[in-house]
């Protein structure tokens, strides 16, 4: 599971508590979250033992207290992670559509989007002249792009888009992404709800090249064209019947 939004997180923590038993992240989030909202060291620690007790009956400082500790220095070394919009550039668009699979385009499109948030988010500690990097699990990536692979196909598209230069595994498991540009000068997109990364998937027509909106009802071709090739299709069809017609005999 990608954390985008922390401070959305942390809400949906207090609401519902833990998203996995005692989970080290969980408390951290928490953490950067009250420093967030202006608490010193120690009221942290009590909110964080307070939120413990409530959804672990069971807990014992002596057993998990270390995790508690732990969280609390984690907690100064990050700020919350509050995402903002999102750009991306034509060019990268451009780039993404000389890929001729739809599996790979929208692939590559979301490790372009994550890649970008990570990096320019509020509270990235990623320096600015740094190249784009997604160190994501690709499983999480897969489902983010709304693609379904099992292992054997994970492990091809990966090789798949490996070759094709677009991106590039690091040794820690994650990826370089090849095709992003240093800085957006020519913004075609922009990513409102990283949530959604996937429901910003441009689409084009075939036929006139045009961005279009929405997905296209019909096979990558918009409204206009398809009309217009209906009136071509009814246009072949009735010169193809009157060609077919029997000429009249003179009398």
């Amino acid at each position: 599971m990608i954390i985008f939004n922390e401070e959305e997180y942390a809400n949906s923590l207090l609401q519902h508590g833990f998203k996995r038993f005692m989970s080290l992240r969980d408390l951290t989030i928490l953490g950067k979250f009250f420093r967030y909202k202006g608490m010193k060291t120690a009221q942290v620690r009590k909110n964080l033992i307070e939120f413990c007790m409530k959804y672990n009956p069971s807990y014992n400082d002596v057993v998990f207290g270390w995790k508690v500790d732990k969280a609390v220095l984690n907690s100064k070394k990050s700020v919350l992670r509050i995402g903002n919009p999102i750009e991306i550039d034509k060019v990268e668009v451009e780039k993404i559509f000389e890929i001729e699979d739809y599996q790979y385009r929208k692939i590559l499109f979301t490790m372009l989007a994550i890649a970008r948030f990570f990096k320019e988010s509020k509270g990235s500690r990623i320096k600015p002249n740094t190249p784009y990097y997604t160190n994501c699990r690709f499983t999480d990536i897969l489902s983010e792009a709304k693609v379904s692979a099992n292992r054997q196909q994970r492990m091809r598209i990966m090789k798949e888009l490996t070759d094709t230069g677009m991106i590039e595994p690091t040794l820690v498991g994650g990826f370089k992404i090849e095709y992003a540009v240093e800085k957006v000068q020519d913004c075609i997109i922009k990513i409102e709800d990283i949530e959604n990364i996937i429901g910003y998937f441009p689409y084009f027509c075939s036929e006139c090249g045009k961005q279009l909106e929405r997905k296209p009802k019909r096979r990558n071709i918009c409204d206009v064209c398809y009309a217009e090739k209906r009136k071509e299709s009814v246009r072949e069809n009735v010169q193809k019947h009157r060609g077919n017609l029997p000429q009249n005999r003179a009398m």
